[in-house]
C-alpha cells in the first residue's frame, strides 16, 4: 500500500493502530511516495512508476487518493482554498442565496459519514422551516468526535472521541455493513 503522505489517515490519532492493523493481514505500507504512473508489464499485469524513482510491480492497482473535494466545476466563489464548498452553521452556501450543501464536499465539520447524516438531517430540517417562512437553524454535528476504518473483512481501528475502539467493536459498528443496511431508507427519504 502506498501513502502519499508521512502519516495514514491524515495523523489521525488512529493512524498507529491502523498500520498495526494493516501489517497484521500481511499488507506492507510504503509512505512518503505516491504513484505517478501506471502502465502494463509483460512480466506483470502492471508497473507502477513511483515519487521516488522507483518502479513497482503489482497484480493489481487501485488509486484511493484520499480526500479531496470533487468541487472543481462549481464557481469559485462557492469553494475555500482548499476546495471545500464554504457553508455557513446551518449549512448554506455562503456566495449563493438559497444554496445549501452538505457532505465531505463542505468545509465544516471535517468529512465522515456520521457527520454527513447529521448534515442531511439538518438541512432536510432547514429546508422546512425555510418554506414555512422560518428562520433556519445551525446544524450541529455528532456529540463526539467518531472515526472507524475498516480494514479487510472482519478487522478494523477507530476511536469515539479520545476513546479507542477494538477492531472487532469497529468491524461490528461499520465493517459488518459499511452502511449498506440503510441505502432503503435513505432511498425512501424514512431515515430522516
Amino acid at each position: 500500500m502506498l501513502n502519499g503522505g508521512d502519516a495514514l489517515v491524515g495523523g489521525d490519532p488512529t493512524a498507529a493502530a491502523v498500520l498495526r492493523e494493516l501489517r497484521r493481514l500481511g499488507v506492507e505500507v510504503r509512505s512518503g511516495v505516491r504513484a505517478d504512473r501506471v502502465d502494463p508489464d509483460p512480466g506483470k499485469a502492471l508497473s507502477v512508476s513511483l515519487s521516488d524513482g522507483s518502479r513497482l510491480a503489482t497484480d493489481l492497482y487501485l488509486p484511493t487518493t484520499g480526500l479531496a473535494p470533487n468541487s472543481d466545476f462549481l464557481p469559485p466563489a462557492f469553494r475555500t482554498e482548499r476546495g471545500y464548498v464554504d457553508v455557513d452553521d446551518c449549512m448554506r452556501v455562503r456566495a449563493a442565496d438559497a444554496v445549501w450543501a452538505l457532505g465531505d464536499v463542505v468545509s465544516r465539520p471535517r468529512p465522515s459519514f456520521l457527520a454527513t447524516d447529521t448534515q442531511a438531517a439538518g438541512v432536510a430540517k432547514n429546508l422546512e422551516l425555510v418554506l414555512q417562512g422560518k428562520d433556519p437553524r445551525p446544524v450541529r454535528g455528532p456529540p463526539v468526535d467518531a472515526f472507524l476504518c475498516s480494514i479487510g473483512r472482519g478487522r478494523g481501528a477507530g476511536r469515539l472521541g479520545p476513546v479507542p475502539v477494538p477492531s472487532f467493536l469497529v468491524w461490528a459498528l461499520k465493517g459488518r455493513t459499511l452502511g449498506m443496511d440503510k441505502t432503503p431508507k435513505y432511498v425512501s427519504g424514512a431515515m430522516w
